[in-house]
């Protein structure tokens, strides 16, 4: 077990409908709002895109994107699961697995946007609490994703020659956020896809406090994949809600194509107002054959998984380089074992003996057997390294 757990309470539900009542309460006759007293939102007023990113930007609650990493979906559907399941190719466009034991409880499955691509995962905090996920769909030549990686990827080679370049990206990471979610499409769209459980993490808990674990990434994946999964591993275990923000393609068999996927625990979603009846009902039982019939962008080329491996290696580069600049031990020995189990699953795709030596003797000076990195990576039954 890794040794670096805070105790933390599940958020307590409040009656969102009143908060949202109260907030509608027209003005008595003769009475005015006072000037200059802007009222802040308690809740999301509104099942679109556009309300929730203004209830996010202008509420008296600091909401934290985290960057957790990029997945690589090559079979146009992102996966969603809160457990490591075997790997299944029987998955796709199916409400249940009878062959992995896949259903609706434990694993939803979305499409991803247009189709192939890579995409961006953060964890999402309320204060300072992790409380779910969000995940942009947006894949095109000057997309979203695609300037975040090449901005890392400058800045993962520049940092060491001046420290104030990580400041620099900080600020301009979130800088680049804030101003893309306000140019997406505000009437997006919310729908509710339904509950899902994330389990205990299987490295990040002890026997007085568990992680809770939510996985992102190719569908039907699962146990010793070659794939990059992206772990979300700050939040409690528990009931989640799903919801998608997305648009009908009127010219693809009128198909819902989701463009942002959001996770919330139970009760965080119920203090901001994303009740089960204030968004859109979906059925994906209903959209799955939809989408299977429906056109879908598809790659030609190089598999994306090794691209995408290297860009979280980069990320996990540069968040212990920051790690490091602010003089905190645990978190920069959390980043490091974050980093070198990316160069663990890259060995999958190119195989080095230089790394594979690099990575025993990393692992031995912290202190732990490299068998915590491959449980970091999903690979429970197989060694990707010769040797401990």
């Amino acid at each position: 077990m890794v040794p670096f757990l805070k105790k933390r309470e599940p958020s307590k539900p409040v009656d969102s409908n009143a908060k949202r009542a109260e907030k509608k309460k027209p003005v008595p006759k003769g009475q005015t709002k006072p000037r200059g007293n802007v009222t802040k939102p308690e809740v999301v007023a509104s099942p679109n895109w556009g309300s929730f990113r203004d209830f996010w930007t202008d509420c008296e609650m600091t909401i934290t994107p985290y960057l957790s990493g990029f997945i690589d979906i090559e079979g146009g559907l992102v996966g969603v699961s809160g457990k490591w399941f075997e790997n299944c190719s029987e998955c796709s466009f199916k409400i249940s697995c009878t062959s992995c034991g896949r259903n609706p409880s434990n694993y939803l499955q979305f499409r991803a946007g247009d189709g192939d691509g890579i995409y961006s995962v953060f964890e999402l905090q309320f204060e300072k609490d992790s409380v779910g996920a969000l995940v942009i769909l947006d894949e095109s030549p000057s997309s979203f994703t695609n300037y975040l990686r090449e901005s890392i990827d400058d800045t993962v080679d520049k940092h060491e020659e001046d420290l104030q370049i990580l400041v620099d990206f900080n600020r301009d990471l979130y800088a680049f956020f804030y101003s893309s979610i306000a140019e997406f499409d505000r009437s997006l769209e919310l729908h509710f896809a339904g509950d899902l459980n994330a389990g205990i993490h299987p490295v990040f808990s002890s026997e007085s406090n568990s992680d809770g674990l939510l996985i992102f990434g190719e569908t039907g994946e699962g146990k010793d994949s070659n794939q990059s999964l992206v772990t979300i591993k700050n939040i409690l275990p528990g009931t989640y809600r799903s919801f998608i923000f997305a648009n009908r393609d009127e010219e693809n068999n009128n198909i819902l194509v989701p463009r942002i996927l959001l996770f919330l625990e139970e009760n965080a979603a119920e203090n901001i107002g994303l009740t089960k009846t204030f968004a859109n009902q979906i059925n994906l039982a209903d959209e799955y054959p939809r989408w299977g019939e429906a056109t879908v962008f598809s790659r030609i080329g190089e598999p994306l998984a090794p691209f995408t491996i290297v860009s979280n290696m980069s990320w996990s580069e540069l968040q212990l380089a920051i790690a490091l600049a602010n003089e905190n031990e645990d978190l920069a020995t959390l980043r490091k074992l974050q980093s070198l189990s990316w160069l663990l699953l890259f060995q999958a795709h190119n195989p080095s003996s230089e790394s594979q030596e690099y990575l025993v003797d990393s692992m031995r000076q912290l202190g732990y057997s490299t068998d915590l990195i491959h449980q970091l990576r999903g690979q429970f039954h197989r060694q990707l390294i010769s040797s401990h």
